[in-house]
């Protein structure tokens, strides 16, 4: 457990390196995270390059896993527009 808390440490987008994400990405972050800050994803959201949204669920856990339902069809929505499969 210990190397597992050792390793995660190192798992971060600090320092410039979200900069350089350039693809469409989609942040779902919950209230209730007790992993990572939820407040974390509206700074990532500032620094990356490309198109971004942030999809925030009051009572989510980690990546809102306990709420899918509450973002499943906005997410695929989202990325459909992002891969030009929205409907004209």
């Amino acid at each position: 457990m210990e190397d597992a808390k050792r390793l995660s440490a190192t798992l971060t987008l600090r320092g410039g390196i979200a900069k350089r994400i350039e693809c469409p990405l989609l942040l779902v972050a919950g209230k209730n995270d007790r992993i990572i800050d939820w407040q974390d994803a509206n700074r990532l959201a500032a620094e990356v390059r490309g198109p971004v949204k942030v999809l925030v669920v009051e009572d989510g856990n980690h990546i809102a896993n306990n709420r899918t339902y509450l973002h499943r069809n906005q997410a695929a929505d989202w990325m459909a527009v992002q891969l030009g499969a929205h409907a004209s």
